[in-house]
This record gives C-alpha cells, sequence and structure tokens, in this order.
C-alpha cells in the first residue's frame, strides 16, 4: 500500500515539475491562471496522498503495535508455563 502512495507521490510530482518546464521553455509567466490552477490541482494531489501515506503508517504502526503486545502476552504465558512446570 506504502509502495502505491510512493509511486503516486512521484507520478504527481514529475507532474509537476513537467508543469513548471514547459512553462519555463514557453516563456509563460506562472501567473498565467491555467498553470496557476494545474500546480494547484496537483499541490493539492500530493497534500492529498501525502495524508494517505500518514494514515497507512498510523494504521500500520497500531497493527505493529498490537501485534507486538500479543507476542509480549504469549511470551509471558510461556514463560509462566515453564516456570511452573520447572517447578514441578
Amino acid at each position: 500500500m506504502t509502495d502505491e502512495f510512493s509511486k503516486e507521490i512521484r507520478s504527481l510530482t514529475a507532474e509537476l515539475s513537467a508543469i513548471s518546464s514547459f512553462d519555463m521553455l514557453c516563456g509563460v509567466s506562472h501567473e498565467n491562471e491555467r498553470s496557476a490552477e494545474d500546480i494547484e490541482a496537483i499541490q493539492k494531489n500530493i497534500g492529498d496522498v501525502r495524508k494517505g501515506i500518514e494514515m497507512e503508517l498510523e494504521n500500520q504502526k497500531a497493527l505493529a503495535t498490537r501485534r507486538l503486545d500479543d507476542l509480549k502476552e504469549r511470551t509471558s504465558r510461556i514463560l509462566e508455563t515453564l516456570k511452573a512446570s520447572s517447578q514441578n
């Protein structure tokens, strides 16, 4: 999932770069309304993708934390069982 977000960010960044490069080659001012709107839309898309990545990372962190807690609990039970069996 994170790879998809990374690809999308690279794609949007490349698109923004291409628009800026095209404007410079054509001598078009960055104040041109259409280009400014395009750039704003791309920047918004990049922001949206970045938020999506941050949310996915938070989800993955929460999942990893739950798994770690589960492993700690299971390890604790195993240790208790081993202690009990060694005392018998």
